[in-house]
């Protein structure tokens, strides 16, 4: 067992675990001597790949899924969460390059206005 405030650099302290433990994506224990946190080897892993998809299109109900199929090793579903979060980003991309685009017409249209608009 690890303890929060011991983890490794790779893993996020605190914070989100806390909201994790609520949603039971993952379980600690407390050490009876000091109260902190500890986490078994699993547990860490789980915490290893929900920090890597809070950053993504992942909602706690996908998250729960993914962790279900890595917990019974079923690779296609990994497979398919992992297709489906990757043409979710690419929509995303796809939508603020598409905000760019019209942001950067626009800021054109305003300057070349700017230089034809006569001087009071």
């Amino acid at each position: 067992m690890l303890s929060a405030s011991k983890s490794p650099p790779l893993i996020p302290v605190l914070g989100p675990q806390r909201h994790w433990e609520k949603e039971s994506l993952i379980r600690s224990n407390r050490n009876p001597e000091n109260g902190y946190r500890t986490f078994t080897s699993g547990e860490l892993k789980k915490i290893i790949v929900l920090s890597s998809l809070r950053k993504t299109v992942y909602f706690i109900e996908n998250m729960r899924q993914l962790l279900t199929a890595l917990e019974t090793s079923d690779f296609a579903a990994i497979e398919r969460s992992f297709k489906m979060a990757l043409q979710q980003l690419n929509e995303q991309l796809k939508n603020q390059m598409n905000g760019i685009s019209e942001m950067m017409k626009y800021i054109e249209l305003q300057s070349t206005l700017s230089v034809e608009a006569p001087k009071l």
